[in-house]
């Protein structure tokens, strides 16, 4: 008896997650852009190499309970 009302309750709760992450919002944000590379020369003082570009991935899932 105890194991058929456990097996009927895992059931249930495993039902009731399901049924609440099926809402789920996906965002993605990508964004490029140049930055400059600099090198120290002798005098210490910074100079400008060549620039660089760099990629920016922003995903965002948000889950919503029904």
């Amino acid at each position: 008896m105890k194991g058929n009302f456990l097996t009927i309750c895992l059931f249930i709760v495993s039902i009731f997650l399901i049924s609440a992450c099926g809402n789920v919002e996906k965002v993605q944000h990508i964004e490029v852009f140049v930055t400059e590379t600099s090198e120290q020369n002798d005098e210490g003082f910074y100079e400008t190499t060549g620039y660089k570009k760099v990629n920016s991935i922003t995903s965002i899932e948000e889950g919503k309970i029904i």
